[in-house]
């Protein structure tokens, strides 16, 4: 599946996921049609914390 990427410094884009599993009974998958940066994502692409990368956008 796709989804929004941070893979380094300034790096951020729509890539390859793995695709999520439902694990518990009130689990659900959503089809997401947009997505954006948030700031607290942005202090990671930007550099302003440190980053293991690649990890997907809003798994903070």
């Amino acid at each position: 599946m796709l989804a929004g990427r941070i893979y380094g410094l300034h790096d951020y884009h729509l890539g390859e996921a793995e695709m999520p599993k439902i694990e518990k009974p009130t689990d659900a998958l959503v089809k997401v049609t947009a997505t954006a940066i948030c700031t607290s994502e942005v202090h990671y692409a930007e550099g302003y914390q440190p980053l293991t990368a690649p990890f997907n956008l809003s798994e903070l």
